[in-house]
């Protein structure tokens, strides 16, 4: 995907504090491109690297902002074009990302933060996303997610409903990927309290009760080449009719594997 990143236009104005808060804004974004692939113009980059500079001493993710701010793609797409439109109470938050989705500058989307960007993935790929390609735009969309050996077979399992149930999956998918789940993963010390707390976000999900019957997955890790084979036993559910058997099995992560992102292990008919 395309994207147009614009600071706010009062960035001289800040403070130091928020200028700091903006910029790791903008390392957590750019991270998340750099992972999902996504191809962006930063257009006031020449600011961040002058604060930066600026600043006695370069901290990791200070470093790593001037990297990625070297890697911006120029797009053609003039700054004023891009502002002129933005939604004033978007750009005080942190930035504001402008996504051209029909190449046509007049109606973008502006969004202000890495959640608002995801969630407009979703929105955007959904049509297009069949059960050949789900994993395959799932990779262009969520960083936090790895998948098993086998999905693409669970998948193959509700073909038939993947037209009508791919809005709820992704939305699923969706909070598995957010930094809410991050922290809810954190502060929770067994799979059923996971699964509790993601009640607030109308998601039913529980353990399986007969510990015979839980499924195992094979994980590999694309870094260390090191696969693993671990238990599901969280699972998610779809809450219509016709999608009433749908389950996404999960395991919440384990730190030094696939750095500690959530593992999808199926997402298809009831096991």
């Amino acid at each position: 995907m395309n994207i147009e990143i614009v600071l706010p236009n009062d960035f001289d104005s800040y403070s130091h504090a928020r200028k700091e808060t903006l910029c790791l804004s903008c390392y957590g974004l750019l991270e998340y491109m750099r992972k999902v692939g996504d191809i962006y113009n930063f257009h006031d980059r020449d600011k961040v690297e002058l604060y930066i500079s600026s600043k006695n001493k370069f901290s990791d993710e200070s470093k790593q902002i001037l990297n990625y701010l070297k890697k911006s793609k120029t797009s053609g797409v003039l700054r004023e074009n891009v502002s002129n439109n933005i939604n004033d109470k978007t750009c005080q938050k942190y930035l504001s990302i402008c996504i051209d989705i029909n190449n046509n500058t007049d109606n973008p989307y502006y969004i202000s933060n890495k959640d608002e960007l995801i969630a407009l993935k979703c929105n955007c790929y959904e049509k297009k996303i069949n059960k050949n390609n789900f994993i395959e735009y799932c990779n262009l969309i969520f960083d936090k997610l790895c998948y098993s050996k086998t999905i693409e077979q669970s998948l193959n399992s509700i073909s038939k409903h993947i037209k009508t149930s791919k809005g709820k999956i992704l939305k699923h998918l969706q909070v598995l990927s957010s930094e809410d789940f991050e922290i809810i993963k954190s502060r929770n010390n067994n799979f059923i309290d996971i699964g509790n707390a993601l009640m607030q976000y109308k998601i039913s999900c529980s353990v399986l009760n007969d510990r015979n019957s839980v499924p195992s997955y094979v994980f590999t890790d694309n870094n260390s080449h090191r696969s693993l084979v671990l238990e599901c036993e969280l699972h998610t559910k779809l809450d219509s009719n016709q999608d009433n058997c749908i389950r996404i099995y999960f395991h919440p992560g384990i730190k030094h594997f696939c750095d500690n992102k959530v593992l999808i292990g199926h997402i298809g008919k009831h096991l």
